[in-house]
């Protein structure tokens, strides 16, 4: 059918959501030092199972989201954090890709726990599923419309964003999971399945974006446990 869904726009949403740092100055330990203790949990290729590969981190999306963002009634308070938080300091994974599927995250240490705390505060809000859903829709179209041949085939898309309960990790995790399903004017439809996992570790918030055609949960969650650990053991020893 000729069309392959776009997945660059994904990373940017959980981060600009659940790891964006709050502005201000930063307690406790230095920047630079702080910085050290978020790429200890930021996913690698070791992560991973054989076969899946790194490439650069796509951020160009960043300033469109927000925009997109500040338009939407429902996203207005998913706006005014993403303008908030921005100081803190973080380290952003590269993008792990397997066929159709790609994950990444992004880890941030905030001032306090109590910062923390409240930023996964932000992330559990209950209209944030309703602004996720409007959020990919219209981002989604304008990728498509960008490609004038692929937008004449497209006749609708639908975002289908809800809360997963039982994900048990960290000192407090949330996490929200859905399908995009692109219908064609053919009469056919192309799905992707889109998860976002906000994983609280004392004061850092480490957030995970992923994207799939298929199954990859028996990738994802070694991966995630894995830079987890290494997150926790990090904080534990600075």
């Amino acid at each position: 059918m000729g069309i392959r869904l776009r997945t660059a726009l994904l990373g940017a949403l959980v981060g600009a959501i659940a790891v964006a740092g709050f502005a201000g100055p930063v307690g406790g330990l230095s920047a630079s030092a702080d910085q050290q203790l978020a790429k200890a949990g930021a996913l690698t290729l070791a992560d991973f199972p054989q076969g899946w590969a790194q490439k650069a981190r796509d951020s160009s999306s960043d300033t469109q989201v927000q925009k997109a963002a500040e338009k939407l009634p429902s996203c207005k308070q998913f706006a005014a954090f993403g303008k908030a938080n921005s100081a803190n300091p973080k380290a952003n994974s590269p993008d792990f890709d397997l066929g159709g599927a790609s994950v990444s995250n992004t880890v941030s240490l905030y001032a306090s726990e109590a910062k923390a705390v409240a930023a996964m505060k932000t992330f559990g809000a209950s209209a944030l599923p309703i602004c996720l859903e409007k959020l990919f829709r219209a981002e989604f179209a304008a990728e498509f419309k960008k490609d004038p041949k692929t937008a004449k085939q497209i006749d609708s898309v639908a975002v289908s964003i809800s809360r997963t309960r039982g994900v048990d990790v960290g000192d407090q995790a949330i996490a929200y999971e859905g399908p995009v399903t692109v219908s064609l004017k053919d009469g056919t439809s192309v799905k992707l399945g889109l998860g976002f996992i906000a994983v609280r570790v004392g004061r850092a918030v480490s957030g995970f974006s992923y994207s799939a055609d298929t199954d990859i949960s028996a990738a994802l969650q070694p991966a995630l446990l894995g830079s987890i650990g290494r997150l926790q053991t990090a904080l534990s020893t600075a």
